[in-house]
């Protein structure tokens, strides 16, 4: 007899975790692997997730996860950051997010999530402005920086 459960990410029968059946997202390990190389502990599962899904400062629309734990390994949820920068007419795979999305060929069909334009200039767009700003102030610091700290 086979039992089904709901689809809220954890197994009870196995003890097994995998928020990969929370919804239609395609989730990537990239630059999460360097954070938690192997499988977490729960412990760690759980700070972690209070930083993605709570504290984390970018603050992002609904109930969508900006992170997730599949079968112990931390991943990123790509359909979240797409979505929003393609609901702002962007391509996140050719912005400062590239390195991120990793080498995602444009035919690989990652999962929208769609967003009204009140959620995106209400949650998104402030953060993405603030990242933005950081970013050019910290790439004007940069040659400076690497006089000062040559090591």
């Amino acid at each position: 007899m086979m039992r089904t459960f709901p689809k809220f990410g954890y197994n009870p029968v196995t003890g097994e975790w995998n928020d990969s059946l929370k919804g239609d997202y395609c989730w990537s390990s990239v630059n999460y692997r360097e954070a938690a190389p192997d499988v977490m502990t729960p412990s760690t599962w759980s700070l972690i997730w209070i930083y993605i899904n709570v504290t984390d400062p970018n603050r992002f629309p609904g109930e969508h996860p900006a992170g997730g734990n599949i079968c112990g390994r931390l991943y990123f949820n790509l359909s979240l950051i797409s979505s929003l920068y393609r609901a702002i007419g962007q391509d996140a795979r050719k912005t400062k997010l590239g390195d991120l999305m990793g080498s995602t060929p444009a035919e690989l069909g990652i999962p929208a999530i769609p967003f009204s334009p009140l959620a995106v200039i209400w949650y998104a767009l402030p953060g993405m402005i603030k990242d933005r700003m950081l970013t050019r102030r910290d790439s004007r610091q940069f040659q400076d920086y690497i006089a000062h700290h040559p090591g």
